[in-house]
């Protein structure tokens, strides 16, 4: 990984900004990665059945045996480090507005888990899509006094 992603997904936690297209850039390639890391669960766990003679109960099995402690950490790991780089260059993206960033990320993070236990999923999906377009349309240090 070269030393600008570093510095955008795990580093300058309190100094960084990111401008509105750069946001844009470094969530889709996020979001790449993630999709990228499912399908190849997906396709080895597909592979692994049809090795197995399309045993389902048998490739069951194998897989119980494959999601051991090892798995789940690599998972895990994975997973924090995602979610991780997803909050640092949001707050990053809520910093060159001009808003607090870890504090207005929090303020988001609540306002869609209350949306998701109070009315349901879907409303909190639509509170997500509307905080990204509220970082990605606000223009830099726009809530700068």
């Amino acid at each position: 990984m070269s030393l600008a992603l570093k510095d955008t997904y795990f580093r300058k936690l309190k100094k960084g900004k990111l401008k509105r297209l750069p946001f844009l850039g470094y969530q889709l390639l996020l979001s790449v990665v993630i999709i990228v890391f499912t399908l190849t669960i997906v396709l080895l766990m597909g592979i692994g059945e049809y090795i197995l003679g399309g045993d389902l109960a048998h490739a069951q099995e194998v897989l119980r045996d494959w999601f051991t402690i090892p798995f789940i950490f690599v998972f895990s790991t994975f997973m924090l480090a995602v979610c991780f780089s997803f909050a640092n260059i949001t707050a990053k993206r809520i910093r060159d507005i001009g808003l607090p960033p870890w504090t207005t990320l929090a303020i988001f993070l609540l306002v869609e888990i209350l949306a998701a236990i109070i009315i349901n999923q879907q409303t909190s999906s639509a509170v997500h899509g509307l905080i990204i377009l509220f970082l990605l349309l606000t223009p830099s240090r726009q809530f700068n006094h």
